[in-house]
């Protein structure tokens, strides 16, 4: 579907080529970045910038969100990942909640930076899928 971006709010992707694959489900990692996307839009009050980064960084795998808005108070910068907190007029709180919920069911790590008046970045991190290690062999030797 389309991405909840109001007219105010330029997009810009950054978006790395090559990545090795990810084993995520799908539908919640597309849910977790509309809920991101959609929550840094609304912190854009007048015009701003959206950024949406892909990468690679110590073996693993991140998606960042990233927009030029209000910041998060640091007080309530704990709090945003907990079901039912919020500080829209309009809103369940559940936004992050379910984000964060996604992201520990893959393993993955989260990370919120914020600066008042300057905008937040929340980075999800999950790590690559890759070739289990092989098992070697051991010999026993019975004597």
């Amino acid at each position: 579907g389309a991405l909840p971006i109001t007219s105010h709010v330029t997009l810009r992707t950054e978006l790395t080529q090559g990545l090795p694959l990810l084993l995520t489900d799908k539908a919640e990692l597309k849910q977790a970045l509309s809920n991101l996307i959609l929550n840094a839009s609304e912190a854009i009050q007048t015009q701003g910038t959206l950024t949406v980064r892909t990468g690679q960084q110590e073996g693993m795998l991140f998606v960042s969100v990233s927009d030029t808005g209000c910041g998060i108070h640091p007080s309530n910068r704990k709090k945003v990942f907990e079901p039912f907190f919020t500080t829209k007029s309009q809103g369940t709180g559940l936004g992050l909640a379910i984000v964060k919920k996604i992201v520990d069911n893959h393993n993955g790590a989260l990370d919120l930076k914020s600066q008042l008046g300057q905008g937040t970045t929340v980075t999800l991190k999950f790590k690559t899928a890759e070739a289990p290690p092989r098992e070697s062999k051991v010999e026993v030797l019975v004597s």
